[in-house]
């Protein structure tokens, strides 16, 4: 048999952006995990949905979340004291730790079904998660931190959105490319953070946007792609 011990989690994080290291404590009370993994009826449809619209129940800035965008920004602040903490460059910084320091994997792997919607707690507890979990915690990082980000929902695949001003685009790593709503006056940049290191507004290029609808590999999306704001 075996025993399994659960109690509350500290963990030490080290990662790397435009070459300077950065190392930050994530904390997690076992009440607080308990807390956001238990079966709450309010969220229960939710937790198995498979649009942007459910993962975007699931972003807080309350708890562990909270706690570890404002270490973030102090260790960035340390690095630079007169760093802006507002611009897309610490927007790219705060994805880049989601990218470095959490294990990607499959719900089908960590939760036994195919879509779940975890909480930043739950996955800040277990360092791991789906595209949809790693997309819900970066969105809450970023929300914690001031900014307008939430959640999209392509072909099954989940990205963190920003409505950012003054878009700088990137150069996107070979295999991606940079996706940018603009709807009127406003640009959102989807950026996916569950497949390694890559700037703000890059994801795979088999994700795209054409003509008002999201496309994978150049055919309409499935029928639940989407853009959503909490």
């Amino acid at each position: 048999g075996t025993i399994e011990y659960r109690g509350d989690v500290r963990t030490q994080y080290s990662f790397s952006f435009e070459g300077e290291s950065y190392t930050v404590y994530v904390d997690v009370p076992y009440a607080e995990y308990r807390h956001y993994s238990s079966d709450d009826a309010a969220y229960a449809s939710d937790r198995t949905g498979r649009t942007a619209e459910s993962g975007c129940r699931f972003i807080t800035i309350d708890g562990a979340v909270g706690v570890l965008a404002q270490r973030l920004t102090s260790e960035y602040l340390d690095a630079d004291p007169s760093a802006s903490v507002t611009d897309q460059r610490f927007a790219d910084y705060i994805l880049s730790f989601v990218q470095s320091c959490m294990v990607s994997g499959s719900d089908t792997f960590y939760n036994s079904t195919s879509t779940y919607w975890a909480f930043p707690s739950e996955t800040l507890y277990t360092g791991a998660g789906d595209s949809g979990d790693l997309s819900v915690l970066a969105a809450s990082l970023l929300r914690a931190c001031g900014y307008d980000a939430g959640i999209a929902v392509i072909h099954n695949h989940a990205f963190v959105t920003l409505t950012v001003d003054g878009f700088a685009e990137p150069e996107a790593p070979y295999g991606y490319h940079v996706l940018v709503v603009r709807t009127g006056n406003v640009s959102t940049a989807l950026t996916d953070v569950s497949g390694g290191r890559v700037p703000l507004g890059c994801v795979g290029e088999g994700y795209g946007y054409y003509n008002g609808r999201f496309t994978y590999y150049g055919q309409d999306a499935s029928a639940d792609s989407g853009v959503a704001l909490p």
